[in-house]
């Protein structure tokens, strides 16, 4: 499996990947952070993530938004969706929301466990000017 992920990410280093999707893969944060690395390569086209359900947690999420904040990042559509990250992952994602490099316009989060706290920090960056995700 690792052997496939690694090919998978080499793929979007060289630009030859637009859609990935990685549901139901136990990727977690590891395969997170390595998925960032190409993700912030100046080649990559990969507009469509789907990580649904693949139990990156809070430190994925962060690795995460630290690509979507690249300047080479390309990713517009983003499913989160059945991952634990908690308001804490919320609140990394929506730092990435509302920095002028972030591309999404459509973005997944549901039953990712986030409380109160995650609703405060989500709606202020959907509100926010830089924002542009619309679904």
């Amino acid at each position: 499996m690792a052997a496939y992920f690694n090919q998978k990410f080499e793929e979007i280093r060289r630009g030859e990947v637009e859609v990935l999707n990685l549901s139901y893969y136990n990727i977690g944060a590891d395969g997170v952070q390595l998925l960032s690395a190409a993700l912030m390569n100046e080649n990559n086209t990969l507009t469509t993530l789907n990580l649904s359900n693949t139990n990156i947690g809070v430190e994925g999420v962060k690795s995460l938004s630290t690509a979507l904040m690249n300047e080479n990042n390309k990713v517009s559509t983003l499913d989160l969706s059945l991952n634990n990250i908690g308001d804490n992952g919320i609140s990394a994602l929506s730092t990435a929301l509302i920095n002028k490099n972030n591309k999404l316009i459509t973005l997944n989060v549901a039953f990712t466990r986030f409380g109160e706290e995650g609703v405060r920090y989500l709606s202020n960056a959907l509100l926010n000017e830089n924002n542009k995700v619309i679904h």
